[in-house]
């Protein structure tokens, strides 16, 4: 798929769908891997741990510690919008159209 950037993240297959529509406001620019480290890798993990509190995360969501929620590819973070929209089916009251409107907007 051309060139790579230094860290390169791997599109699951289960969640194939990523943006950068709202994540690029943080992360307007390349990542640096210092960034990377920093700021994607605790980002994950910490929507791992809240998405497992609220009840909406399932064992099995994730397949290792590879980044599913925040992914880097050339370089630029993204949002996994295939695993944002099954929160919106999981969470009581909530809709994949809800979370798009809350992250997205319109």
């Amino acid at each position: 798929m051309g060139t790579s950037w230094i860290i390169e993240g791997q599109v699951d297959p289960r969640w194939p769908v990523n943006t950068r529509g709202n994540v690029g406001e943080v992360f307007p620019e390349v990542l640096t891997p210092l960034s990377y480290r920093l700021g994607v890798i605790h980002a994950e993990k910490a929507w791992r741990d809240a998405y497992t509190e609220l009840g909406v995360a399932r064992k099995g969501d994730f397949s290792g510690d590879d980044p599913v929620i925040v992914g880097l590819y050339g370089g630029y973070a993204y949002l996994n919008l295939s695993y944002l929209r099954i929160l919106g089916v999981r969470a009581p009251g909530s809709s994949p159209q809800a979370i798009h409107l809350a992250f997205f907007g319109e």
